[in-house]
């Protein structure tokens, strides 16, 4: 890992200027960056990490803090002290404190980095890239030109990176997080303006004092409480970064997830545990959609009984409302992509193969 002290501007690229930690500089191509935040010589230091955070409550270290950190990471101070390139922000999960470089943020949202970077770094780069086809859900993305080519894009073996470019096109904070990367480069700056969302992710890190400093980072599942630009008011509000075996996908050898759902804890039901909806909870919840007077996740347990079962909607037992509310909630929990959070939880909480 190396420390990041400004950008510059030559030979029609942007250029990194980076020190190691014994204090030597040395400079690096723009496409280089992912390479130069990871930490490859931690060894055993290396930590695995997971978890879910909002952007608006991650907070910038200080110039005292900053100072702090890199000593504990043993750089060498130089001069009257380090400049520091890109801001390092600081979050919580659950008991944990993490630490992010900006730039760990920024390869993991705009991916493959080392094709896009071009078109990130470029005035009105996003326009030039690319272009959602339609208003819906998932619009089709259609690229410009070569810009498909230039990036290394296989559209039919990216749907988590075209998912992720959508979004950036379509919603406004996204958007102008994209602009903004430029715009603090031009400043000599790796930065970037944080955009709205909620996310899950995992990572890879190393710890400083009481903290993780979070030096690689895949984001899962982003979800924003942010309108859509008018002209795709469809968009889904539930964006996937990693590909999800979706219930409708029927790929070869591969049955519906609906028959074979993996069976929960609860005495050899299908019905979601405590942990389950405490998990799950903050991010399908939609009180104003289903009456008061039934909770969501009864209606889950519905939902889940007839699938696991295999039962038809009518005859799903033991429920305290009309079984026409089923299949209701679950088509729109499908079209508004809170069907695919649950399954792939599920997938992973109950060790489905």
């Amino acid at each position: 890992m190396q420390c990041i002290e400004r950008l510059s501007y030559s030979s029609g690229t942007y250029q990194i200027h980076a020190r190691d930690l014994q204090g030597q500089l040395s400079q690096h191509p723009i496409t280089s960056l992912p390479t130069l935040l990871c930490d490859d010589d931690a060894g055993d230091r290396q930590l695995n990490c997971k978890g879910q955070t909002s952007l608006q409550t991650w907070v910038p270290l200080t110039a005292d803090e900053l100072t702090a950190m890199l000593k504990t990471l043993g750089f060498s101070p130089l001069g009257n002290g380090p400049l520091f390139g890109q801001s390092v922000y600081r979050f919580s999960e659950g008991k944990q404190t993490f630490l992010i470089p900006i730039g760990v943020l920024i390869c993991a949202l705009f991916r493959p980095f080392s094709g896009i970077s071009r078109y990130l770094l470029a005035p009105q780069g996003l326009d030039n890239f690319i272009l959602p086809s339609d208003n819906s859900s998932k619009p089709k993305i259609l690229f410009y030109e070569s810009a498909r080519g230039n990036t290394g894009l296989q559209p039919d073996k990216a749907e988590g990176i075209l998912n992720s470019l959508s979004w950036m096109y379509c919603f406004p904070s996204a958007r102008q997080a994209w602009n903004s990367v430029l715009e603090y480069a031009r400043q000599g700056r790796l930065d970037m303006n944080l955009p709205i969302g909620n996310f899950s992710f995992t990572g890879r890190g190393v710890r400083t004092d009481n903290k993780i400093l979070i030096t690689e980072l895949q984001i899962k599942i982003l979800e924003t409480t942010e309108e859509p630009l008018p002209a795709y008011s469809q968009h889904t509000k539930v964006i996937e970064f990693q590909r999800i075996l979706h219930s409708e996908h029927r790929m070869t050898g591969c049955p519906k997830i609906e028959s074979a759902l993996p069976k929960s804890t609860n005495e050899d039901s299908y019905s979601l545990t405590d942990d389950e909806w405490l998990y799950l909870q903050p991010f399908i919840e939609r009180v104003s959609q289903i009456p008061r007077l039934f909770s969501l996740r009864q209606v889950i347990d519905g939902i889940l009984a007839k699938l696991g079962h295999g039962l038809p909607w009518a005859d799903v037992p033991g429920l305290p409302f009309s079984n026409s509310l089923l299949p209701r909630t679950y088509s729109r929990m499908q079209k508004d992509g809170r069907w695919q959070i649950l399954m792939s939880h599920l997938q992973q909480s109950r060790d489905y193969p």
